[in-house]
């Protein structure tokens, strides 16, 4: 009896195993989230992009209490680093106003708050180093304060 039915059970086994080998392999694989660490350049490295990020949420900066009393304007250059996932990382001053009135912390806090649509390279994101300048001017900061709320 056992030398009838071993090569019935041996077939068993075998169409089992071959079933379950094609259900694996039409099972989609999911993607492992990658343990590659993002390439973050330093500030003076040139890094090629067809696309540079392009700013989608501009954080106002606050205006210095001081700078206000005393009627001051400047202008603050900020350069961060944008992420692939477009958020500012790394922050500071491109060119100072070289006063005391506390702009470069306003920009700088304003910039870490940004959001960009990441640079693009060869259709991936990447991240890159941008300068842009923040203005400090008291007439729109008058404008904006006498205009009415709808």
């Amino acid at each position: 009896m056992l030398k009838k039915t071993c090569p019935v059970i041996l077939l068993i086994v075998l169409m089992t195993a071959f079933m379950a080998i094609s259900v694996i392999a039409e099972t989609p694989r999911v993607k492992k989230p990658s343990t590659e660490k993002e390439y973050l350049p330093k500030p003076d490295e040139f890094i090629p992009v067809e696309k540079m990020p392009e700013m989608l949420y501009e954080q106002a900066p606050v205006y210095p209490e001081a700078a206000i009393k005393a009627g001051i304007e400047a202008d603050v250059y900020v350069q961060s680093l944008v992420n692939k996932n477009g958020d500012v990382v790394k922050a500071k001053i491109a060119k100072t106003t070289n006063t005391d009135y506390g702009f470069e912390k306003a920009a700088l806090d304003a910039a870490y708050k940004c959001k960009f649509m990441p640079a693009i390279q060869d259709s991936h994101p990447v991240a890159v180093w941008i300068t842009y300048k923040v203005s400090f001017a008291l007439d729109s900061r008058e404008t904006e304060e006498s205009t009415p709320e709808k």
